[in-house]
């Protein structure tokens, strides 16, 4: 039971890291345009 808690534990924290990573993505995407507009 320890075990199945543990792997769903990560598998949650892979999917924030991935959600956070696709923000961040658009974030510098979104700077990158705003460069190019000054």
């Amino acid at each position: 039971v320890l075990l199945i808690h543990k792997e769903i534990k990560v598998d949650e924290i892979e999917k924030i890291e991935d959600s956070i990573a696709i923000i961040g993505n658009f974030l510098s995407f979104c700077i990158f345009l705003i460069s190019l507009m000054n």
